[in-house]
């Protein structure tokens, strides 16, 4: 019978102990000091040709224009599509003059009347052209030669004191207007100077026919006309404007030596490489045109491909063609010896196109250039979700800014990316070092690979002249096998970058550096319990009590199919399990798990125990299944082990993540159970299966 001075004060201590079975991740993100410079590459095509006014041609630069046989030696720049491989025009040009009207004599005489002798009448003209002579003209509009240099590829810098040609008068920094070319046609010579007149004149002369209409008379002794006499008379055309088509430019010079900036147009002698567009192919405004110097506003356009004068009257003077065997009887009136004439004459249309070579005209593009920086990590798991894949594609503009809308990107790498890869997120932020924190600004999210290994990604970022940095994020499909390998590019960002305004730069492929390992995920699980002690009190009677509270062990298994185990186990007395004391030494047996893995309390007889079940209570994935000795209810309990054996509580055999398992540890004593302070430590593992 209980003593009711005699009291039992049993508590458990709780030690948890957990496993977490890991493989060390690689590092997930890179912090160089500096990021790699930006270059620009230019595709292979047409030299960069440029103006120079100096008297030493700059290094790695050649004058074309400076000895006989250079292409532009005394030669015109004229806009075309494709590059001139001779020249067209020329340095002269005249014209025909044709018959247009001529007057009547000025002067006439009296002749005899009708007979055998033949003179030239009163009201005859000349309407025919025997001969004529019109001088040649100068096609040279007033003009300005320069030096024209070419550059065998595409500079990394242009020399101070260089002339371009611009469409602005908004100069870019270090760049000047060139006031000494206003008004003046360029032209290519090995010497800067001015010549030249947009205006000319043409010294004409002409020898006409014979008279139109004849009279006969009586022969006599007196000087008359001869009925095929001819005049000879010159005279000087209207002075005409003989400007070719042209279009008024901006030249500017660089004061520093200087990269190309954008908007520069500049000469090539064949297509424009890459990052220039044309300016000078059909419908476009350097097309079929002359440059002429205005610093004070651009695409003043006139001139043109031919011309003519104005109609020239000649003054024929009196011929000295004439007869002597004229009569003086006044019965019929001719032309006087002394006659004279007004001859007028047109001009034939021709061309005053000076010597030029059609030459391509380019616009430096307003250029967005892609690069990387940093490298991609070393591995990434079977299968996992939001990996940062490492380093950074880097994109900035050489100039003002423009909107990228979308960006394509390529794995490279042996993984299947159409299969095994996705979700893939880009992330962008304006720093000048890349290095990704998990806060950056969405860009936009492709769900998959296509069968070419490409992702698309659309959305809107704004790129200016400071460095934006763009991170790849994705996720690892199970169907992965260790060891492939993920390589990410974007294979050519002028294609594959799209941008607002511009072009975007290079035409090859740009790689984050590194290759990125696939490896299986390595299985993790971890348990902990809420409670580091219950108590069952002080008891008073002989019944079955339940400790309070209750003990709570969650358990988080991933990265295994053969799934996980939590173990349990007690101190006991170190030999057999149960609530024991030790002074004195007595034990409250627990069942014992070989002979008697379960038992039933009952008021009066000692014994001790467990039961548990597993909650729904937070976490994900599928409860854990309790081992049938613990899953029981009332006063049923399950035995405990001691020692190095470990017993299982419950499992679960799929990825589960901070799922609950609720313990009630439950105990009995009898009359005779000595009072004193009963304890047990209970250990909780988990391990991988």
């Amino acid at each position: 019978m209980l003593k009711l001075n005699k009291f039992l004060r049993i508590s458990i201590v709780f030690l948890v102990i957990f496993a977490w079975i890991f493989s060390g991740w690689p590092q997930i993100w890179q912090k160089p000091a500096i990021p790699p410079e930006i270059e620009n590459t230019q595709a292979a095509a047409g030299d960069l040709i440029l103006l120079w006014d100096g008297d030493t041609i700059p290094s790695g630069w050649t004058c074309i224009s400076c000895a006989s046989g250079d292409p532009y030696y005394q030669v015109y720049p004229r806009g075309a599509a494709t590059y001139g491989t001779a020249t067209s025009g020329a340095a002269t040009h005249s014209h025909t003059v044709s018959y247009v009207s001529c007057t009547g004599p000025s002067a006439t005489a009296q002749y005899d009347a009708p007979g055998t002798a033949s003179y030239s009448s009163a009201t005859h003209i000349h309407n025919t052209i025997s001969s004529q002579t019109v001088d040649s003209a100068s096609n040279d509009p007033l003009y300005r030669s320069l030096k024209i240099i070419r550059y065998t590829g595409m500079p990394a810098t242009l020399p101070a004191g260089v002339i371009g040609i611009f469409d602005t008068t908004s100069l870019p920094e270090n760049w000047s207007a060139y006031s000494l070319q206003d008004t003046y046609f360029l032209k290519g010579d090995g010497v800067v100077a001015t010549s030249g007149s947009n205006t000319h004149t043409h010294s004409v002369s002409v020898t006409t026919g014979g008279p139109d209409t004849t009279e006969t008379a009586l022969a006599g002794a007196k000087a008359g006309e001869s009925p095929t006499h001819t005049h000879t008379g010159s005279g000087t055309s209207a002075s005409t404007d003989h400007q070719p088509p042209y279009l008024e430019v901006v030249f500017a010079q660089a004061s520093v030596d200087t990269p190309i900036p954008p908007g520069l147009i500049a000469l090539f002698d064949a297509a424009p490489p890459t990052d220039w567009t044309l300016v000078s192919g059909t419908g476009q405004p350097f097309n079929g045109v002359f440059l002429k110097g205005n610093s004070t506003a651009y695409g003043g356009t006139g001139g043109a491909e031919t011309h003519t004068h104005a109609n020239l009257d000649i003054n024929l003077p009196a011929t000295a063609d004439t007869i002597a065997t004229a009569d003086t009887a006044p019965a019929e009136v001719g032309a006087d010896i002394a006659h004279t004439h007004t001859f007028t004459v047109s001009f034939s249309t021709e061309s005053h196109l000076p010597v030029y070579r059609n030459t391509v005209f380019a616009k430096r593009d307003l250029i967005l250039t892609v690069a990387t920086t940093g490298s991609q990590v070393a591995n990434m798991n079977i299968p996992s979700t939001d990996n940062y894949v490492g380093g950074a594609f880097t994109f900035i503009r050489d100039a003002g800014t423009a909107d990228v809308t979308q960006i394509i990107i390529t794995d490279t790498g042996t993984v299947n990316a159409n299969l095994n890869l996705s979700n893939v997120d880009l992330y962008y932020e304006t720093a000048a070092t890349c290095s990704y924190e998990g806060n950056e600004t969405l860009f936009g999210t492709a769900t998959s690979f296509n069968a070419s290994e490409k992702a698309t990604v659309t959305g809107t970022m704004s790129v200016g002249t400071s460095q934006v940095c763009v991170y790849v994020v994705l996720d690892v499909g199970s169907g992965a096998s260790a060891g492939q390998t993920i390589e990410i590019e974007i294979s050519n960002p002028s294609t594959e970058v799209t941008v607002s305004a511009g072009t975007v730069s290079p035409a090859t492929a740009v790689a984050i550096a590194g290759t990125t390992t696939l490896q299986v995920a390595a299985a993790t699980v971890s348990c902990s319990t809420n409670i580091s002690s219950t108590s069952f009190g002080t008891w008073t009677d002989t019944s079955v009590k339940t400790s309070s509270p209750n003990a709570s062990t969650t358990m988080s298994c991933s990265g295994t199919t053969s799934g996980c185990v939590l173990y349990v186990k007690d101190a006991g007395n170190t030999a057999s399990s149960g609530l024991a004391t030790t002074s004195p030494a007595y034990l409250i047996p627990s069942p014992n798990a070989a002979a008697n893995a379960s038992t039933t309390l009952a008021a009066g007889t000692e014994g001790y125990g467990i039961q548990a079940t597993s909650t729904a209570a937070g976490g994900s994935g599928n409860l854990f299944p309790v081992e049938l000795r613990y899953a029981v209810t009332d006063n049923d309990v399950g035995g405990l082990v001691v020692g190095s054996e470990t017993q299982a509580l419950a499992s679960a055999n799929s990825t589960t993540t901070g799922r609950e398992v609720l313990i009630t540890h439950i105990a009995a004593i009898s009359d005779a159970t000595p009072g004193a302070l009963y304890e047990d430590t209970i250990t909780y593992s988990c391990l991988v299966q």
